[in-house]
């Protein structure tokens, strides 16, 4: 077999010397005497360690992507709430373990230990990351606080009201806000299709009354169209409705919407 370079192991060979050969599928990889170890000219390139590292990305990509559907599965039923940690925490944890693979696969050259230091990767990644999960979650809360601001003019802003009454209508993504004379200078509110406010309109009642102000929660309509939005549940006498936009355009309908009584 024809060596890599000169040493160590062919600068120590002796006549008779006890050597150890390497080889994986039939291919010999390398040549051992006693502690030393060195490649043959026919060894496998980085590519076979390129393909490895490939492959463990993938599968540890894979079980999280698993791990994900079956943690969002209970989620639905056990906390809807939507935090921005529950994405950046399991990703991060998901890439540390990523990168023990690839590390592992490229830098060590016996294969059910590079196994081995992956799945110890994964599993104090993703024990981290539920610890970090389950303490966040503790403290998390989904209630938003904005301040509102009074209209002086007409505007009109995105946001989609969604419940069972006749003012939430599908496609109806504009709200108009324009002062009116209730104390205090709160607006009148509609729904429109129209960006400019200006035709089909959908008058909001007086009868409708914030109640609390919240983050969105999977089980929302149109919930995943935009992170910055927040919800503001209201009742239209005993019917719930969601008034769903984001938080600058939040600050303008709180401000257009009456009070609730005392």
């Amino acid at each position: 077999m024809e060596l890599r370079g000169a040493g160590p192991v062919f600068g120590e060979l002796e006549p008779g010397d006890r050597v150890t050969v390497h080889s994986w599928r039939g291919t010999v990889w390398a040549l051992g005497l006693g502690e030393l170890r060195q490649d043959v000219g026919g060894k496998p390139g980085p590519g076979a360690a390129a393909r490895l590292a490939v492959a463990l990305a993938l599968l540890v990509v894979g079980a999280a992507f698993v791990r994900g559907a079956f943690w969002w599965s209970l989620r639905h039923t056990r906390d809807p709430a939507v935090h921005a940690w529950q994405s950046w925490v399991p990703f991060a944890a998901t890439s540390a373990a990523v990168g023990v693979a690839i590390t592992s696969a490229l830098t060590v050259d016996d294969v059910p230990l590079v196994l081995l230091i992956t799945a110890a990767g994964c599993a104090v990644a993703w024990s981290a990351s539920a610890l970090l999960t389950r303490l966040l979650g503790r403290r998390a809360t989904d209630v938003v606080t904005l301040e509102p601001k009074t209209l002086t003019a007409g505007r009109v802003v995105r946001a989609v009201v969604a419940g069972e009454v006749p003012y939430s209508v599908e496609g109806y993504d504009y709200l108009t806000l324009a002062p009116g004379p209730v104390p205090g200078g709160r607006g009148r509110l509609a729904t429109t299709p129209d960006a400019y406010g200006k035709v089909v309109l959908r008058p909001l009642p007086d009868t409708l009354v914030p109640v609390r102000l919240r983050g969105k929660h999977v089980t929302d309509p149109h919930y995943g169209s935009r992170s910055s939005e927040v919800v503001l549940e209201c009742r239209d006498g005993e019917t719930a409705v969601l008034i769903v936009a984001e938080r600058h355009a939040m600050r303008w309908i709180l401000g257009a919407l009456p009070l609730p009584a005392d």
